[in-house]
């Protein structure tokens, strides 16, 4: 999977809604990608976070072409512009900075337990078949008040 057009959709809403207020770090299960067809999701989004626009060259990174539904950038850099301070992934392969955990098995570390206001779930827990331990992971990075997004 990945922050497609719906994924878009929805963090401009919950940003509209003040549901993101005071989020200023993410944590992702999956090493997740951004990808889209419409430059004006993605320019709704950043006028909803009251963000500037990624210089062209950024932009254009974040639109596919034709069929194209995965991204090749990064979700931590979409994060980032949007002024998150704080992004950290979780994934067995690493890719992306990942930490690298197989949430079959293995706990989130001490110190990214409570740390992150907003905890995404873009499309990894359907392939992880121990569910008690991926949702004990997100309830683990959760920060208290946070949000959880699956």
């Amino acid at each position: 999977m990945g922050i497609g057009d719906v994924a878009l959709r929805l963090y401009t809403d919950l940003k509209k809604d003040g549901l993101l207020d005071g989020s200023d770090s993410v944590a992702e299960l999956g090493s997740q990608t951004v990808w889209t067809h419409d430059p004006a999701r993605l320019e709704m989004l950043f006028a909803a976070f009251d963000r500037p626009l990624p210089p062209p060259a950024e932009f254009a990174k974040f639109i596919t072409k034709g069929c194209d539904t995965t991204g090749t950038v990064s979700s931590r850099n979409l994060h980032e512009y949007l002024g998150f301070d704080r992004y950290t992934s979780i994934d067995i392969d690493a890719a992306h900075g990942a930490i690298p955990l197989d949430l079959n098995f293995d706990e989130v570390p001490a110190e990214h337990r409570g740390q992150y206001r907003l905890v995404t779930n873009h499309g990894t827990a359907e392939h992880i078949l121990n569910q008690a331990n991926v949702f004990k992971a997100i309830h683990d990075l959760t920060a208290p008040g946070g949000l959880m997004l699956n």
